[in-house]
């Protein structure tokens, strides 16, 4: 009885063991973990290896019965993996939730950015539009299809390429189609902004879009300072753990193993024809969570913008940066900041960019969208209304070196500050919302006059070639 009672567990502990050993395979690993079956982590695949290399050898002994497990270690190494099954079955769930999203729509494209088919009105005292997502997933027509005769232009970007705050036909990469067509360039622009989005995730729709839609030409339009802040929170070169908005501990892990349903939950709020009622709800949770200088220094704002924020008429989550990163752009312009760890990091993920683009035989072309401070004093001024500690004088330095900076890194990146000074003095229109800090339907005019030369000649150069 006692011979087969050690047999019994002799082999529950080579089923154990090897489930262990098979389940942290790191290949197989860096499939589960990353949604974009890429972890350029060098520590995660020491560790994972390391970790497979022991179960294996731990494996192979207990097979050959070389050793045996005390009953302890077997009970926790049980429980570990009891535990690590029931993630692996969720997470399993969640991978075949995102391959039938592809199977399920009318083409074989993933949806990386927003639920497909989907219609919401935004409306509060400063705008009033409709954001509608094609089949395809992202903001557009559904009538996308590449022609023979056509160059396709894609453009990544954050809220400021996705049009936040007007509607589609007034967004800078709809208005470049039209320019084009106006030229005689037959042009078809695909829009990939997402708002919130920063250059670890404009790799990440680049990884995924490229490959799929094989655009001619590609254009990463990056928000100057906000991405770079972003950046720099996500890589750790600035403390974020006074901030929601800086992604928690679980948020990031949250994502890591659901990425799935977490984009398809938090993509856009599809419940309300207007937003105003989901953002009301979400002031007076943002509010409770606030810590207490954070609670204070919003008393400080005009009332009118706290009256705004309470009834759900200002972005929560924008607000919400602000109250907790009042002087977020100042932590940039710090004498102390590694800027040279900032722009090796920019650096990174735009080469992923390029190097796509060359694979692909897709022409890169990189720009920056005007950060309203920089332009002038007025701009300025109005970011303190809404709790953002903004100095033009550091701001200017801190660009300089910035593009001295990425010049010596050999990466080309169109500026447009000088120009767009320039238009809003011309225009007779707002080109930033005064507290959103959107562009204006006259601020993508005049942001496309100004970047319309560079990419114009670009593509006609292209166009000759070809």
């Amino acid at each position: 009885m006692a011979q087969s009672s050690n047999k019994l567990n002799s082999n529950l502990q080579k089923l154990l063991l090897q489930f262990l050993a098979i389940s942290s395979f790191p290949l197989f690993l860096e499939r589960l973990f990353s949604a974009e079956n890429h972890i350029s982590s060098q520590w995660f695949h020491i560790i994972a290896w390391l970790v497979f290399a022991d179960l294996l050898i731990v494996f192979l002994l207990v097979f050959f019965g070389k050793i045996t497990i005390p009953k302890l270690i077997f009970k926790i190494l049980l429980s570990i993996a009891s535990i690590w099954m029931v993630l692996l079955l969720l997470m399993s769930a969640d991978r075949l939730y995102g391959r039938w999203n592809v199977a399920t729509s009318t083409t074989n494209h993933s949806i990386p950015l927003y639920p497909p088919n989907k219609m919401v009105h935004y409306q509060s005292f400063e705008m009033d539009f409709k954001l509608q997502i094609n089949e395809y997933g992202f903001r557009g027509s559904n009538a996308v299809q590449k022609e023979k005769n056509k160059t396709r232009i894609a453009c990544i970007g954050d809220s400021f390429t996705l049009g936040w705050g007007i509607e589609q036909e007034q967004s800078w990469p709809f208005l470049l189609q039209n320019k084009m067509q106006e030229n005689a360039i037959n042009t078809e622009v695909l829009n990939w902004g997402k708002g919130g989005h920063h250059p670890v995730d404009y790799l990440k729709v680049a990884r995924k879009m490229i490959p799929q839609w094989q655009p001619d030409f590609l254009i990463v339009a990056t928000l100057q300072f906000e991405d770079l802040f972003q950046l720099a929170l996500h890589e750790n070169l600035i403390s974020n753990k006074s901030s929601q908005r800086g992604g928690s501990l679980l948020e990031r892990l949250r994502y890591i193993l659901f990425p799935n349903i977490t984009e398809r939950i938090e993509a856009i709020p599809l419940e309300e024809n207007k937003i105003d009622p989901e953002w009301k709800a979400q002031a007076k949770r943002i509010k409770q969570q606030w810590p207490k200088p954070a609670a204070l220094f919003f008393q400080t704002l005009p009332d009118t913008v706290q009256q705004y924020f309470n009834e759900g008429q200002i972005n929560p989550w924008m607000m919400d940066m602000n109250m907790r990163f009042p002087n977020w752009t100042d932590s940039l312009f710090r004498p102390s900041f590694d800027l040279e760890e900032l722009a090796t990091d920019y650096k990174e993920n735009m080469n992923g960019i390029e190097q796509l683009c060359t694979e692909y035989g897709v022409k890169c072309i990189f720009t920056t969208i005007p950060f309203r401070g920089t332009l002038s004093s007025g701009e300025s001024e109005m970011l303190k209304a809404v709790g953002i500690d903004f100095d033009r004088d550091r701001a200017r330095d801190f660009n300089d070196k910035w593009n001295q900076l990425i010049k010596t890194k050999a990466l080309t990146v169109t500026e447009n500050d000088t120009c767009m000074a320039v238009q809003l003095k011309s225009f007779n229109k707002a080109l930033y919302y005064n507290l959103d800090g959107h562009f204006t339907a006259a601020g993508n005019r005049a942001f496309l006059e100004c970047f319309y030369k560079h990419i114009k000649e670009s593509i006609v150069s292209y166009l000759e070639k070809t």
